[in-house]
């Protein structure tokens, strides 16, 4: 009888152990996979109020003033790429406070 209450309770504890290991092998690879997701941030319309955007614009990318118009002129055109989703959101709320549309991928 002692025997198989010894028996039982290795069982128990390497069951315990096998758990918690996977746990710990479960947290790691999902560590692993948290990635942030890089948007690309795309000027669709620059609307009526063109000289706004362009300032903005030259705000947002530190373009001068001739390369911030050819981006402006060329819509659709991509303002920035592989930004976080809150620089992304950012970026959003300056274009649009200017009169623009944008989009975010």
């Amino acid at each position: 009888m002692q025997k198989n209450k010894s028996i039982l309770s290795w069982l128990v504890i390497s069951v315990c152990f096998l758990i918690f290991i996977s746990s710990v092998i479960f947290f790691v690879q999902n560590k692993g996979n948290e990635t942030t997701e890089n948007l690309n941030v795309t000027l669709t319309d620059v609307g009526g109020t063109k000289v706004a955007v362009i300032k903005a614009v030259r705000e947002i990318t530190g373009l001068g003033l001739v390369d911030a118009k050819k981006l402006v002129d060329g819509v659709p055109a991509a303002i920035k790429e592989n930004v976080s989703p809150e620089e992304a959101e950012s970026i959003k709320e300056k274009l649009v406070a200017a009169g623009a549309t944008v989009e975010i991928k």
